[in-house]
């Protein structure tokens, strides 16, 4: 018997034809007799047999771009080529413009004499390669259409060091997409990647390579193909199944409509039995069962894009200030077909979706830009069937695609809960330079600040320690350095404050951000004795005083001044708290410095204030008499410099002329004055 079976399959010959189709006859012989359980295999670049792994395959594939669905064939056994390519995770977000990723190489089957259902999977991998023939690129934003889509591409477009012209803006789920035809801008765009920022955080970025978007190339389709033959594949993309033969339907076209003649007078006869011209409505409710329709051979399946973007069409031809809009009972179930109702429809303001197959509330981000829309009816619908007993959880939802509902399925909605924003057109209030809550305290402080600082920019730091009697016995002081404004004018760091910095910032022992505060007014005076000599500016003062009661005393001063014998400029800022004493006196009980770099703004206001106010002849500083104010001159005339420079140099030789001419000659001999201390 057996015997008899072999002499059989001796004779059996396999031909197979240039469709892919197996022959199965007599009077031929197979190349080679399968030994030791390995199969003849059929080589799909040759095709020819030879021997390989066992594999079997089944089930349906994927093709390439533009390519086909056919056998996947699930490997399985020895050799043959096994690739595997990762998809990335933004692939196909868009379901039709872009193709699906191959599966697999170059596949093999064994031999299956009853037909399988491989549809001839030959080798379509798809091209990854980084550069396309039509140098087309999409853009994707994730999380991009809960931003009002003009307002995105105009930051895009303002942030982007290369041109660029959106093509085929729309949505895909969550995500917002588009196309362009340069490389080099999608590049550029892809480097604004995180850099644009939003209410929500920063926006992400992706490009990649892409076909043509379907506005722009007709020839996109899906395609169902059934092989003849053994095959049977799934074309996708416009190509057909390698199992052999096969047809393949053109994809859904969301632009598409209907241009005939007839069919166009057809529809217009069926628009004018459905509008309301004193309510200036549309009625296209049950469009299925509509006899007009009927009669003239329409495809009345509303939720076909043809049928739709053709009555939008001629709603907006011939009726475009629309006002209510009835798509109640048609069984829909997603809303793509009104994706542009708001620019068909501008004026409407009463939208009816009720009574139709819509399954989930995000269905309405398709028509998120109809911002004139303050009624909608969306009863009856599976969407709704969650929110049963949650009315506040529906209008909220409902609200966030369609924030300017005011009527919801028949009951007029409160109003939208909404931070107070201030009114873009009222103008806003005039910036003063300082704050006061209390003048007759401010002018007290005033002459404390001069007193303080007389004592505090001492040209011996242990005089400072006349500041005892300024100090209440529980008195409390830290100083913190802000080192990351830099200034290349400067090359002096901040390093004789660093020891003593409480940044909580970068420190991270708790001991020692407690050792660094010190308490009682001895240790407090004795730290103001380490720190550097100063000279500060008293014309850039600024003094806020926040706080004034019969317990304390809250006061901050912001200014510059001038450290050291080089005259290093700092920024500083001092809140101070003080309790009254007897007297009608008060003490600090609490005193924080903050000192920084000056920035070269600050360096140049207080430089042209200065300029101006010598200039024009008035007072340098109230505080400075009128032979003060005649010196001043003389000596920056004599010397060249700046009056500021020049008021420093006066300041540290208390108002020595001649002592203070022998130390600008000592600093300059010395290379120690910078080059903005010179000029006009």
């Amino acid at each position: 018997m057996a015997g008899t079976f072999f002499k059989a399959m001796s004779d059996i010959s396999v031909k197979v034809g240039s469709d892919g189709s197996r022959n199965v006859g007599n009077n031929a012989a197979m190349d080679r007799e399968d030994k030791g359980g390995r199969g003849f295999q059929r080589n799909d670049n040759g095709g020819r047999w030879q021997r390989g792994g066992g594999f079997r395959g089944r089930g349906r594939g994927r093709g390439g771009r533009g390519g086909n669905r056919g056998g996947r064939g699930g490997n399985r056994g020895g050799s043959g080529n096994r690739e595997y390519h990762p998809r990335s995770r933004f692939e196909n977000d868009d379901d039709d413009q872009d193709g699906d990723a191959s599966m697999g190489g170059n596949r093999s089957g064994r031999f299956n004499p009853y037909g399988g259902r491989g549809g001839g999977g030959g080798h379509r991998e798809r091209d990854r390669s980084p550069t396309n023939s039509s140098e087309w690129w999409k853009v994707i934003i994730p999380n991009g259409s809960s931003h009002d889509r003009e307002w995105l591409v105009k930051q895009l477009k303002k942030s982007s060091n290369v041109p660029f012209e959106e093509k085929n803006c729309h949505n895909v789920k969550e995500s917002f997409c588009f196309f362009v035809n340069d490389e080099s801008a999608a590049k550029a765009l892809r480097r604004l990647n995180n850099t644009i920022t939003t209410r929500d955080g920063k926006i992400g970025i992706v490009t990649k390579p892409s076909d043509p978007p379907r506005d722009m190339n007709g020839s996109s389709h899906r395609g169902r193909g059934r092989g003849s033959g053994n095959g049977r594949g799934f074309s996708r993309g416009g190509g057909f199944s390698q199992g052999g033969g096969g047809s393949t339907r053109p994809a859904r076209n969301f632009g598409e409509t209907e241009t005939a003649p007839e069919k166009l007078e057809v529809l217009k006869e069926f628009l004018s039995t459905r509008y309301d011209h004193n309510a200036v409505k549309l009625d296209l409710t049950e469009i299925g069962s509509d006899k007009t329709l009927r009669t003239g051979d329409f495809d009345t399946r509303i939720w076909q894009p043809k049928l739709m973007n053709t009555i939008l069409m001629l709603v907006n031809e011939l009726c475009p200030n629309l006002k209510s809009l009835d798509i109640s009972k048609n069984r829909l179930q997603r809303l793509n077909i009104l994706a542009n109702l708001s620019q068909k429809c501008p004026s409407l303001e009463e939208l009816n979706l009720s009574h139709n197959s819509v399954k989930y509330l995000d269905e309405l981000s398709k028509i998120s830009d109809c911002k004139t829309i303050t009624k909608l009816w969306f009863s009856d619908n599976p969407a709704k069937e969650q929110y049963e007993n949650d009315d506040s959880g529906y209008v909220s939802a409902i609200r966030k695609h369609l924030p300017s509902i005011k009527e919801l399925d028949g009951v007029i909605l409160p109003p939208p809960i909404t931070f107070d924003l201030v009114d873009d057109k009222k103008t806003l209030p005039t910036v003063h330079k300082s704050y006061s809550c209390n003048t007759e305290a401010t002018s007290i402080l005033k002459n404390f600040v001069e007193g303080f600082f007389k004592i505090y920019d001492s040209a011996d730091t242990n005089n400072r320690q006349e500041l005892l009697q300024a100090y209440h016995n529980d008195a409390v002081f830290s100083v913190t350095t802000h080192n990351t404004i830099s200034n290349k004018q400067n090359s002096k760091g901040l390093n004789d404050y660093f020891n003593h910095s409480r940044n909580l910032v970068t420190l991270k022992s708790m001991e020692k951000k407690t050792s660094l505060v010190k308490n009682k007014k001895l240790s407090v005076v004795a730290l103001l004795t380490e720190l550097p000599a100063t000279r500060h500016l008293l014309e850039s003062l600024i003094l806020d005083v926040c706080l004034v009661t019969n317990e304390c005393l809250v006061f901050n001063l912001k200014g510059i001044f001038l450290e050291g014998k080089d005259l290093t400029p700092r920024s500083f800022t001092r809140s101070f708290v003080g309790v009254p004493e007897s007297g009608a006196k008060f003490l600090l009980i609490n005193d924080h410095l903050t000192v920084r770099q000056a920035t070269e703004k600050e360096i140049a206001s207080l430089e042209n204030g200065i300029t101006q106010s010598s200039s024009t002849g008035a007072t340098v500083s109230p505080n400075l008499s009128a032979e003060q104010q005649e010196m001043l001159q003389r000596f920056s005339q004599q010397s060249g410099m700046k009056p500021k420079y020049s008021l420093d140099c006066l300041l540290s030789s208390n108002w020595d002329f001649q002592a203070a001419a022998a130390k600008f000659n000592e600093l300059k001999q010395g290379g120690k004055l910078p080059p903005t201390a010179f000029g006009v």
